[in-house]
């Protein structure tokens, strides 16, 4: 359990508190931080989009992904179901404790893309 591990930051461990699933939401935000720096520190072009504009503006997410990837369609793009929502998922509490540790260490990039999530 990642919580108790004796190599875990007491900081670390005072803000996963309280934070359900809480190794997946330390790779979540982790994950995030370390794409952030390897394309600013390599400098590679970047294409940022989120979960909801497949539901605002599939086909310009699809056109903006693939003209990213000097890619050309191939065919029609497998339908998109979308209202996949997960929030009733955490209490009130929870959801708190996700947002003040997402914040928290969160890079300032990452969460300039992460806080309309909280």
């Amino acid at each position: 359990m990642l919580i108790s591990h004796s190599f875990v930051d007491k900081d670390l461990r005072k803000a996963l508190s309280g934070v359900p699933c809480r190794a997946e939401f330390f790779r979540y935000v982790q994950w995030h931080n370390m794409a952030f720096t390897v394309t600013a520190d390599l400098r590679l072009p970047e294409l940022v989009f989120h979960y909801e504009s497949y539901t605002t503006s599939f086909d310009k997410t699809i056109e903006d992904l693939l003209d990213f990837l000097e890619l050309s369609p191939i065919g029609e793009p497998e339908p998109y179901f979308p209202g996949k929502v997960y929030g009733d998922y955490y209490s009130d509490d929870e959801k708190h404790a996700i947002a003040r540790f997402a914040k928290e260490f969160s890079s300032k990039t990452t969460w300039a893309h992460l806080k309309q999530y909280f």
